[in-house]
């Protein structure tokens, strides 16, 4: 397989750059919780949670992240058409990230939608339903959701100008992809 372009970025700068991108995400949602239901999201903070609570956070966020990865693991098989032995979902343990990965080549098209889909599923749908509700909790689910989507965004970012049938494979080891030359249009 024949590397044209890396397309990729270091996991720390990955999360540096992830972290910008969620700051610019978080204060408009934030924001226009407060003003669609007239309280301030933080009131999900109010009293004394309890052990019960604080377990159900701890187990929404731990299967959430999974449940993300799972996303974009089956959106490789699926839109990318990719075989089930190419994909996978790990973490990088010294810097705390999870990912999944796709050892195989697929469109761009393809791999823009496995990268956008767990942001839209477990944040973006989940936020807009809580402005319909007015629930704080489901407003917080969705805005650490999409948040957590922020390195997917940056990837986003990183292959703006491909064109859609072009083909990319994950880097092994780093935050993006690079571009490969030859394969079939799925």
């Amino acid at each position: 397989m024949n590397v044209l372009d890396d397309r990729s970025v270091s996991i720390p700068l990955a999360n540096v750059l992830a972290g910008a991108f969620a700051l610019v995400l978080a204060a408009p949602m934030v924001l226009l919780y407060g003003r669609v239901a007239q309280e301030s999201i933080l009131t999900v903070l109010d009293g004394d949670p309890g052990w019960g609570t604080i377990t159900a956070v701890i187990a929404g966020i731990l299967g959430g992240t999974y449940l993300h990865e799972l996303i974009h693991a089956t959106s490789f098989r699926r839109i990318g058409r990719a075989s089930k032995a190419a994909v996978g979902i790990g973490v990088h343990w010294k810097v705390l990230t999870p990912y999944a990965w796709c050892k195989e080549p697929i469109s761009a098209a393809a791999y823009r939608w496995a990268a956008v889909l767990p942001g839209i599923i477990l944040g973006v749908v989940p936020f807009l339903v809580s402005l319909i509700v007015t629930e704080a909790w489901l407003a917080a689910w969705g805005i650490f959701f999409t948040l957590s989507a922020s390195g997917d965004f940056l990837v986003l970012w990183l292959i703006r100008d491909l064109a859609p049938a072009t083909w990319i494979i994950d880097h092994p080891s780093r935050c993006g992809c690079a571009i490969v030359e030859g394969g079939v249009e799925p």
